[in-house]
């Protein structure tokens, strides 16, 4: 084989697929679609009791599909025992290791912050009245 001959330059362009299927295999990609369970709030595995407010957190999960996400959250109030959801909807973005919510709908803003993926960990701020509010939560939710 003779560079410049036919059969080189197609030796050629099968190298160039070939690592170029193996680079889009190894670099970073969006979060898989599916679910994510809330396993931990506030470093505490739920049931999560929690002492300062009304309720005890009993599970929740993030979904994930394209590029939209549905997070719920289940809890009973120790007031009224109520069991109820919060939950809201909308569209999210990757940056890196780093998720960014928009919202478009839900029943109680869950105000999403600092996001970031860890292998098949989620981890997320939630709740309150911003970034570094002293009523957030941070929620853990794995496959």
């Amino acid at each position: 084989m003779t560079a410049g001959s036919p059969r080189s330059a197609l030796a050629l362009q099968l190298s160039l697929l070939i690592g170029l299927a193996v680079w889009l295999a190894c670099s970073e990609s969006a979060p898989e679609s599916g679910m994510y369970r809330l396993r931990r709030l506030n470093q505490t595995a739920v049931p999560y009791d929690d002492t300062l407010g009304c309720c005890i957190y009993t599970g929740g999960y993030l979904r994930l599909a394209d590029a939209d996400y549905d997070v719920r959250i289940f809890f009973q109030n120790r007031n009224n025992l109520i069991i109820d959801t919060v939950f809201e909807v909308g569209s999210y973005r990757l940056f890196g290791d780093s998720l960014a919510f928009t919202p478009r709908s839900g029943n109680f803003p869950l105000s999403l912050y600092g996001a970031v993926r860890q292998g098949d960990t989620i981890s997320l701020w939630l709740g309150g009245d911003g970034p570094g509010a002293s009523d957030q939560f941070r929620a853990d939710f794995s496959r």
